[in-house]
């Protein structure tokens, strides 16, 4: 929920800033920093409250084995030839899986020192740095909303067409 929601809220907001009302775009900007103060205590909550789940996670994702190398190179004849019908396993810890959690493990400390500091630079007028900054923090969400879009069209919208063509 938080991903999509800092997605949500970030990518409308700096799209559409100039043409959204007052009220709107101010909205936006504090459901944005709001949800994002709170998704830095989302691990930390986590590993309180369910310690064992959390060391299996990790455990889990840095964990690889031949199977795992097997199913990468499955997905590249998958997406490439997909007449060959080789479904892909989408068994709990899989590789897609595992690069996600490391991806967001590695970058998103990246992107709340980036907005932390953004807030706190932030004034009524911006200054270069500011700027910088904010891009260098959109650099970064960026690849985050590419692989969370994919992450949506893989779970959710590519089984809706499937499941929608088979109406025919």
């Amino acid at each position: 929920f938080t991903i999509v929601s800092l997605a949500a809220t970030g990518v409308t907001h700096s799209h559409y800033v100039d043409v959204l009302g007052g009220i709107e775009a101010d909205f936006l900007k504090y459901a944005h920093r709001t949800i994002g103060v709170l998704s830095i205590f989302i691990p930390i909550l986590y590993y309180k409250l369910d310690i064992s789940h959390f060391r299996r996670t990790v455990k889990k994702i840095f964990s690889w084995g031949d199977a795992d190398w097997e199913w990468m190179k499955n997905t590249w004849s998958h997406i490439f030839t997909p007449s060959n019908h080789k479904a892909l396993a989408r068994n709990e810890f899989n590789p897609g899986q595992k690069i996600w959690y490391i991806f967001i493990m590695s970058f998103f400390p990246v992107l709340y020192m980036s907005g932390l500091s953004a807030m706190f630079m932030g004034g009524s007028n911006e200054s270069a740095n500011l700027v910088n900054l904010k891009v260098f923090h959109m650099m970064f969400a960026l690849p985050f909303d590419i692989m969370l879009f994919i992450h949506i069209y893989i779970k959710y919208i590519r089984e809706w067409i499937k499941d929608g063509f088979k109406l025919f």
